[in-house]
């Protein structure tokens, strides 16, 4: 099913060093303690989600044909424009044919899930090949004295090759959605509901302008230990699979200190539950594909290899299935 992946990370970086001296609220090391994270990266100011999507999916397709994609999904909560969709751009950017289809994935922390699922539906009905690609540019949202949302976030974008002929199988899909959550975690400017957006111009005032993101951490921190342990044991029970035989969980990367928290109560081994965000931040829906390219280059993802994935995050959305390399 999953043919191929590579990813983008945009050259910028946001150190603690550098964190600290500007918010002046902790030093490097208590921001690392917090987070897990020493630097984020960081996407040019000039530089959208679907810029670097085209990185991510060139460097895929330097190993594949291009031209045989059916479709292509884009997950991007940071569009270029309201209209027209994303994807569509992405597609001309890239060369893929006319006959291609595209469509946008509005989800963040659970979109590359939600990105497989819709995926392998496609795969068993109207295309062969498909192209998922993540990418978002949540630090362009991020007020510069904003102390919750800034320690976190990083940029990045990743690009997955499905088809009918690739190895290995997807299974166990299990997802869940609470909307009555959703202002937990939101943006509140640009939309119908409140159109105004400054950009540049809001940086005057103060983390609480409705141009730049929200986010109630402790309360997205509570809903995911009440959702996550649920949707793992539904994902297990759909693909008929007990935990000690899962290889690896690869959980969305949201900080260390919530995903040591999940792998406790999970009581996961620390050897089966990559962290890997020290040296990126948070890549929002990139992050869990971003996580399987470096362990795909550290020989840890081989033939046979049972993999766990789970997202959780803004929405509020989550979901889990399981990949069999």
């Amino acid at each position: 099913m999953i043919a191929d992946f590579d990813r983008y990370l945009p050259p910028g970086r946001l150190t603690n060093e550098r964190l600290a001296a500007e918010l002046g609220r902790w030093t490097a090391e208590e921001i690392f303690t917090k987070t897990g994270i020493r630097e984020r990266c960081i996407a040019a100011a000039d530089e959208t989600a679907v810029d670097m999507a085209v990185h991510a999916a060139e460097a895929l397709f330097a190993r594949h044909a291009r031209g045989r994609t059916d479709f292509l999904l884009l997950c991007t909560q940071t569009a270029d424009y309201k209209l027209p969709s994303s994807s569509c751009l992405l597609q001309a950017r890239i060369g893929l044919p006319k006959s291609c289809g595209c469509l946008d994935i509005n989800l963040a922390c659970s979109g590359f899930i939600y990105g497989l699922m819709v995926g392998e539906a496609l795969l068993k009905t109207v295309a062969t090949q498909l192209l998922l690609v993540n990418s978002d540019t949540y630090t362009h949202y991020i007020h510069p004295q904003d102390t919750v949302c800034r320690p976190i976030f990083g940029d990045a974008a990743a690009a997955t090759l499905l088809n009918n002929s690739a190895p290995g199988r997807i299974e166990g899909f299990a997802f869940g959605s609470d909307g009555e959550q959703g202002l937990r975690m939101y943006l509140p400017a640009g939309g119908e509901r409140l159109p105004e957006y400054r950009g540049a111009a809001a940086l005057a005032g103060t983390p609480t302008e409705p141009e730049f993101l929200r986010m109630d951490g402790p309360a997205i921190y509570n809903f995911t230990l009440q959702v996550v342990p649920k949707v793992i044991k539904e994902c297990l029970d759909k693909a008929q699979v007990n935990a000690d035989q899962v290889d690896y969980f690869v959980f969305h990367q949201a900080n260390a200190f919530m995903l040591e928290s999940l792998r406790r109560k999970l009581c996961i081994p620390t050897e089966k539950f990559p962290i890997e965000m020290e040296g990126t931040g948070n890549l929002v829906s990139a992050s869990i594909p971003v996580v399987l390219h470096k362990m795909r280059s550290d020989s840890r993802i081989k033939s046979g290899t049972r993999t766990l994935l789970c997202g959780f995050g803004v929405g509020l959305s989550w979901g889990a299935c399981l990949i069999t390399w």
